[in-house]
């Protein structure tokens, strides 16, 4: 049985603790916010938790073996740094700071320390991801000619943090970065990068346009929380080949709230053939990720599905974005 210590109980928290409740070899042993009311909620909705309105309190807890991370973006470097300090190992959502200087701080001190950490870049573990990099890795598609993906949502009414860049690092660190890693998981870093987009008056890059060039294609990734109000979670994928695409298009709720309920649709279309609706096995993408997090941290193996390495190198090209956004300037990554 491995104990779970959660720091944050905000949305992001509440798909975690669904997840973690469906897990036999996992315990949700202590919960920790500075929201005392909502800590006393969960407190009735979870057998025999201990809560903390303190960070370093639950992580210094002997009874805990993992920290999940589930704070605001901001706090992410704070925390993580106190894991290390009392060697706990750590599962981060994303991102895994708001600075890649930050980031590769930490990779390094987590390394040095031999604690097993994993970031939550959940579309590694989402069904029809997990399908899309499939058919590109068994050639199923031909050879790479464009990849078009988008991320589109009303600005969540969940937290008042979102709208300064300081604290959520805007739609770019908050929303974007989803399909930029996924972008990074499968096809590796980009020859260069270069984006366009509009910021508030805080600064933050709320709308942004990314163009990612490979050797033989672009990919165009667009993300967005400044969505009219009544328009649905969106995010689509699509990836066209010389013999075939593959095209991902899923409608939620306003911030993702009723998965269950949502429109989505895998679409395969080959050259001169009818389009094919694929079946898809649905299953809950974070107990995916948490069960591949508690399968490595039991069985000492590599996390090669989400490895530091890639952590970082995602965190490069959102960097070299954040440049091109600033500079107008085209930022080689490679």
């Amino acid at each position: 049985m491995i104990n779970i210590g959660i720091i944050g109980i905000g949305f992001v928290a509440s798909l975690h603790i669904a997840a973690y409740k469906k897990m036999s070899d996992v315990k949700i042993k202590a919960i920790c916010d500075n929201d005392i009311e909502k800590l006393k909620v969960l407190e009735k909705d979870i057998p025999d938790v201990t809560i903390y309105t303190d960070i370093e309190s639950i992580i210094k807890d002997a009874n805990i073996d993992v920290i999940v991370i589930c704070t605001p973006s901001f706090l992410h470097y704070e925390c993580i740094k106190l894991c290390i300090k009392y060697k706990k190992n750590i599962f981060c959502e994303k991102p895994l700071t708001l600075s890649l200087k930050e980031s590769e701080e930490i990779i390094d001190e987590v390394n040095k320390n031999n604690l097993n950490m994993m970031v939550g870049h959940v579309l590694r573990f989402w069904p029809e991801y997990i399908i899309i990099k499939d058919y590109i890795d068994n050639n199923r598609l031909g050879q790479i000619k464009g990849v078009y993906g988008s991320r589109l949502c009303q600005m969540p009414s969940w937290n008042i943090w979102n709208t300064d860049p300081k604290y959520s690092g805007g739609a770019l660190y908050d929303l974007h970065i989803h399909d930029i890693d996924f972008i990074n998981y499968v096809f590796g870093k980009p020859r260069d990068v270069v984006a366009r987009g509009c910021h508030n008056e805080k600064y933050a890059w709320n709308n942004v346009s990314s163009m990612l060039t490979y050797d033989n294609f672009c990919a165009n990734i667009e993300g967005s929380n400044q969505m009219s109000s009544g328009y649905p979670f969106t995010m689509t994928m699509h990836i066209v080949g010389t013999d075939a695409s593959i095209e991902y298009i899923f409608k939620a709720g306003a911030n993702l709230e009723d998965i269950n309920s949502s429109k989505r649709e895998l679409l395969f279309y080959i050259n001169d053939n009818p389009v094919q609706k694929l079946d898809v096995e649905y299953f809950d993408a974070y107990e995916n990720e948490f069960s591949y997090y508690i399968d490595c941290l039991q069985n000492s193996k590599k996390m090669e599905m989400v490895s530091l390495e890639s952590v970082r190198d995602t965190m490069e090209i959102i960097d070299s974005i954040e440049k091109s956004l600033n500079t107008f300037r085209v930022l080689r990554t490679l």
